[in-house]
C-alpha cells in the first residue's frame, strides 16, 4: 500500500516532464534552420552591431557560429538559439542590432525571427533572406507571428 502512495507523485513528475521533452526540436531540422539563419546574416549586406561596434555580415556569421559551437548546451530549439545565443552578448548582456540598406536598424532577435518565419513558411533561401522588416509588426514574441503580406 505504501508504494501506491507514491504513484500520484511519480505520475505527476512523468506528466510534467512530457511537455519539456516535446518542446525539443528535431536536431536535423533545428540545425538546418540555424544554418539558414547564419547563412542569411553572413550573405547579407547588413551591418551587425555588437556591443556598440559595427561588424561586417561575414564576421557576424563567424562570431555566431563560434557561439553556437560553444553554447550548444544552452538551447534545444531554434527559437532558444535566437533568444539565448544570437540576440545578445553573453559577456555584456547588450542586445545585438542589425542595420540593413534601406531598412531601419532593428534588434537581431527580430531580424532572425522574421527570417525564421519566412523559412518555415516555405520560402526559398534567397527570398527568405530578403524579407523586408515590417515596422508595424510586433516583435514576434512568442512565436508564431504572421508574415508581412509582401513576404507571403
Amino acid at each position: 500500500m505504501r508504494a501506491l502512495a507514491w504513484l500520484p507523485v511519480i505520475l505527476a513528475v512523468v506528466l510534467a516532464s512530457g511537455p519539456a521533452r516535446m518542446a525539443r526540436a528535431d536536431p536535423a531540422s533545428m540545425d538546418a534552420e540555424i544554418d539558414f539563419l547564419l547563412a542569411a546574416v553572413g550573405d547579407s549586406d547588413c551591418v551587425f552591431i555588437r556591443n556598440g561596434r559595427e561588424h561586417p555580415a561575414a564576421d557576424a556569421r563567424d562570431h555566431l557560429e563560434m557561439k553556437r559551437r560553444r553554447g550548444k548546451r544552452y538551447f534545444d530549439t531554434t527559437e532558444e538559439f535566437i533568444e539565448r545565443i544570437a540576440s545578445r552578448s553573453s559577456l555584456s548582456g547588450r542586445e545585438y542590432r542589425i542595420r540593413c540598406p534601406g531598412q531601419p536598424e532593428t534588434s537581431a532577435e527580430r531580424w532572425f525571427r522574421e527570417r525564421l518565419d519566412a523559412f518555415r513558411a516555405g520560402q526559398d533561401q534567397e527570398t527568405a533572406t530578403r524579407v523586408p522588416l515590417n515596422p508595424d509588426r510586433p516583435q514576434c514574441i512568442p512565436l508564431p507571428c504572421a508574415l508581412p503580406a509582401r513576404a507571403r
